[in-house]
């Protein structure tokens, strides 16, 4: 301990003079006018004033060494800003462009979805023309329908209502979808708008779907009805060639070829052969199942075409009883004359009822004979067009005039014995084409067309 404390106090002591050697007293002198002045400069001033420089030196370099570290702080807090708005601009522009692209996205889908909801709208106005032109052209047979019936005319006849109370037939099977296309019955179309897709009646499992899919499903429902109004005419096509072949002189294949103005058979139903056609021979109603519309909307309006010309042919043919109610007293063909005994043909079929009973028309057409002729007495003959032509003789009274036009029903005369008759009865004949038919096979025709069998 002693020996640490000589050795402390001789270094204290060179230290002590080494600074007295450094800081020996010293004087600035200065003249001033003559006179001579002097400032002495102790050792302790010295050290002090040395002290107080490197202070100041030191507190110099650390001033500027601070400042120098701030303003890289500082630099470095503005990089770190201009970063996080450089990156919070970033990120605003890939929201904006995120929004506008979602922006874009949605209004195409809107615009898709009008587009669609205008194809729906405008295949729910073919539907429902096709649907009024399908009244339209039935209509007449129809009305001959009811007034055979004895039914009433309906005050009404609504081709589509915009109800959902029959939208059931579009779940059906394409065989029950559509019973019957009877122009007094009405066809229940969907009334298209983006608020009430989902108001059909699997709206509690369509509502969880996207809209477009919804959209895409009524398409498909529409094209589904087009389809079964096309297999429903179809139908009625079938049952109408059934029902014309009764007739045993006639076929629908045959009314088909005739215009629809009437006349003579032409070859409008082929193609013309001038022009370059050809293709496989599939049956329309595989191209119907589809599921496309405009190819189902094609299989319905074709259907409906053939229907309506083969109803406006058949409303032309005579198949009305003239005389309902009378009694058949002689048949078509041989039978032993009432006058002679002989064994001759009948070229009509003799109807009996109380004298004075009203006769008439079976069908529209025009009064080609109005008169008297001997063997038949007060006779009428009517042209009914496509080569029909039917005769009423024995009458008592004729209340038709040679040139008029008559309609289904209207009274052409009046039951009598006139000509060469036994006693009050109906002669009536029918003839196509110059040749004389079996009556009774066009009134079994009509039992089943008119009176629907």
């Amino acid at each position: 301990m002693k020996r640490l404390w000589n050795k402390f106090a001789t270094a204290a002591e060179r230290t002590r003079g080494r600074l007295g050697s450094l800081f020996m007293e010293r004087q600035i002198y200065l003249r001033q006018q003559g006179q001579v002045h002097f400032l002495s400069l102790t050792p302790r001033i010295q050290i002090a004033a040395t002290t107080l420089l490197f202070v100041s030196v030191g507190w110099l370099f650390w001033s500027t060494f601070s400042l120098l570290l701030a303003d890289r702080a500082v630099e470095m807090r503005n990089d770190r800003i201009k970063y996080l708005q450089a990156a919070h601009e970033q990120q605003i522009s890939a929201l904006r462009e995120r929004y506008e692209n979602r922006k874009d996205a949605e209004a195409d889908a809107a615009e898709q979805l009008t587009d669609q909801l205008k194809s729906l709208e405008t295949q729910q106005d073919e539907l429902s023309n096709l649907l009024k032109n399908r009244q339209l052209s039935g209509e007449p047979l129809d009305a001959m329908r009811r007034r055979v019936q004895g039914k009433p005319a309906p005050e009404t006849a609504p081709v589509a209502e915009e109800s959902y109370a029959r939208h059931s037939q579009l779940q059906a099977p394409r065989d029950t979808r559509i019973a019957s296309l009877d122009p007094g019955s009405s066809l229940a179309l969907v009334p298209l708008s983006s608020g009430n897709i989902d108001a059909a009646p699997d709206a509690h499992t369509a509502s969880a779907l996207p809209t477009s899919e919804r959209v895409v499903r009524m398409k498909a429902r529409q094209s589904a009805l087009a389809a079964g109004i096309g297999d429903a005419a179809l139908g009625e096509i079938e049952k109408l060639k059934r029902d014309i072949a009764r007739t045993r002189v006639v076929n629908a294949d045959m009314l088909l070829r005739l215009p629809e103005s009437g006349g003579n058979p032409s070859s409008s139903g082929k193609a013309s052969s001038d022009k370059a056609m050809g293709g496989p021979l599939l049956p329309f109603t595989a191209m119907a199942a589809t599921g496309d519309f405009s190819t189902s909307l094609s299989y319905a309006e074709h259907n409906l075409s053939l229907l309506a010309r083969l109803e406006n042919a058949v409303a032309h043919m005579p198949l009305a009883n003239p005389l309902p109610g009378a009694e058949v007293t002689s048949p078509f063909g041989g039978r032993s004359d009432p006058f002679t005994g002989r064994y001759l043909f009948h070229a009509g079929l003799d109807l009996a009822a109380r004298y004075g009973s009203v006769v008439r028309a079976p069908a529209p057409g025009v009064v080609s004979f109005a008169g008297w002729k001997p063997q038949y007495g007060q006779l009428i003959e009517i042209d009914h067009g496509n080569g029909f032509v039917t005769r009423y003789a024995h009458l008592s009274k004729i209340d038709v005039k040679t040139g008029q036009k008559v309609s289904f029903q209207t009274r052409i005369g009046h039951l009598g014995s006139t000509g060469r008759s036994t006693g009050p009865h109906l002669h009536y004949e029918v003839w196509y084409n110059g040749t004389v038919r079996n009556p009774a096979n066009f009134l079994e025709a009509g039992d089943y067309v008119l009176a629907q069998k």
